[in-house]
């Protein structure tokens, strides 16, 4: 069968002129675009596409610029079309991949850029957008491996010293993620992100000086926008509780939590509806049987709320042989919503709303993906905390799974939620009434499923996990059915006992 053609209206041979023209007006929109001068720039492109629909330096641009506007989705028809017209373009592909990752399709991302790549070795905007999808998918060692190699190219980039460090706090490289943030305080205008990062460090592990710190936050702007005021005073409160100046660290915190605990109200409504929703569903739903398929890695859940101390427990698990780390992996959410696709339904990626006919579907796209990402280990951890809503129905579909949930002494993980800031979500997090609900349903959740499901889970302590980790271990190694670690253990940082100098301030703030 003959290929289909791609078709266009201008004529197949413009005159030489038409060619000086074309590119004269691209230059001139391109430059247009560089000084952010985006409606000027669109226009002229938009009059070339009407003459020359298959100008592929005009869908290119005019790609960039509604990517730069941050329309991503009008975006990705004229990158989509300039890749087809020429497929062997690679800065059209990085574009295109960059466009993909902010639309949330990672895999699309990661295909897209490895051929840009292939196309344009060694090419350092290929490798940092890269690098960014191999940190939103949580393969943090590739991530670092593609951000270092972006240095050693260009080492003046700000994304490639941020993505590093951010990358480095997930790896628990304490001291090389401060070294990435001074890198970029060192040579452009303290940001009150790069700051806010630097102090959210363990002084003991990452030589970090809450003194000079507090001392660069003195010297910041008065009048930052709301979102940055905010970082700031967080920022400030966590070198002043370091530095153990606690009355001045709860001020500095309550007035970080001010303008984001406004922002949140909305959220945080749904959140407490989306939580009643799914208590009330784990109570009334009993698992008649466990998925199983023994050939499958293992597949450890590690849940608990934010602060909790999965972030330890996985640390220490990795410890054993044949554990890869999966950290906040987004696996299940990207195949359930699969799973939805393919069967025609509206897509979803809560596990708990789909239908059983559809369980063997998700199962299969489940165990691909987890090979995929588990390689030769046998146990692959998640610690994801959403996935406790899910919890039982991922018993009933997924092969092989267990699940260890981390409680916390609720002070203390009430205080360590109240003194972050959060990118996204947790919109419980700027409030101590809002916290201490959030926490205790989960616990609650928590101790539901480990009653409906008691052959696969357990529940360890932040405080014994600290005071007895190869107690702990021993007891994780006969769940897991791995020889425990031998010799001795990292060290494990200590955090028990934190909210003790601020339960009067916390008292005061939410009474009983």
């Amino acid at each position: 069968m003959q290929s289909p053609t791609i078709r266009s209206s201008a004529s197949p041979h413009p005159p030489f002129n038409a060619l000086l023209d074309a590119r004269r007006s691209l230059e001139e929109a391109e430059g247009l675009r560089r000084a952010r001068q985006f409606d000027r720039a669109q226009r002229i492109l938009e009059k070339l596409l009407h003459k020359h629909p298959d100008y592929v330096g005009a869908l290119h641009t005019i790609g960039l610029i509604l990517a730069d506007r941050g329309q991503y989705q009008r975006a990705l028809p004229p990158l989509i079309q300039a890749s087809m017209l020429n497929p062997n373009d690679w800065t059209t592909l990085t574009a295109l991949g960059g466009v993909y990752l902010q639309l949330g399709a990672k895999e699309m991302a990661a295909l897209t850029l490895e051929r840009a790549l292939a196309l344009k070795p060694g090419d350092a905007s290929i490798l940092l957008s890269l690098a960014e999808v191999y940190r939103e998918e949580r393969e943090y060692e590739l991530a670092a491996d593609a951000f270092i190699r972006v240095r050693e190219i260009d080492p003046s980039l700000y994304a490639c010293d941020m993505g590093l460090g951010l990358v480095y706090i997930q790896l628990g490289l304490f001291a090389e993620a401060a070294a990435a943030f001074e890198r970029l305080l060192s040579r452009a205008p303290a940001s009150a992100e790069s700051l806010y990062l630097l102090s959210q460090l363990p002084a003991a592990q990452s030589t970090l000086d809450p003194q000079a710190l507090l001392k660069r936050l003195s010297a910041q702007p008065k009048d930052q926008a709301a979102a940055s005021a905010s970082l700031i005073a967080a920022a400030t409160a966590a070198a002043l509780d370091q530095m153990g100046q606690h009355p001045e660290a709860w001020e500095s915190a309550m007035a970080a939590n001010r303008y984001p605990a406004k922002q949140h109200r909305e959220g945080c409504r749904r959140e407490r509806e989306e939580q009643a929703e799914s208590l009330a569903h784990a109570r009334s739903y009993h698992p008649k049987s466990l998925a199983s398929n023994q050939d499958a890695p293992l597949s450890l859940f590690i849940l608990g709320p934010s602060r909790s101390g999965k972030t330890t427990l996985e640390a220490l698990s990795a410890l054993f042989p044949d554990v890869k780390r999966g950290y906040e992996n987004p696996i299940l959410e990207m195949v359930t919503r699969r799973a939805f696709q393919s069967a025609g339904l509206l897509t979803t990626s809560r596990l708990s709303q789909l239908p059983p006919v559809l369980d063997s579907l998700c199962r299969g796209y489940y165990e691909e993906e987890l090979r995929r990402r588990a390689g030769n280990a046998r146990v692959f951890t998640n610690t994801t905390p959403a996935l406790i809503h899910d919890a039982l129905r991922i018993a009933a579909v997924l092969p092989n799974v267990r699940f260890v949930f981390i409680r916390r002494d609720l002070e203390d993980i009430c205080l360590r939620i109240f003194l972050r800031q959060y990118t996204e979500g947790n919109h419980y997090a700027y409030d101590l009434t809002t916290i201490r609900e959030h926490v205790t349903w989960y616990y609650e959740m928590a101790d539901l499923v480990a009653a409906k499901l008691p052959d696969i889970s357990m529940t360890i302590d932040y405080e014994q996990l600290v005071a007895a980790p190869q107690a702990v271990l021993g007891d994780l190694a006969a769940m897991l059915g791995l020889p425990a670690p031998e010799g001795a253990l990292p060290q494990v940082g200590d955090d028990r006992g934190c909210a003790k100098p601020y339960r009067e301030f916390m008292a005061a703030t939410v009474p009983g």
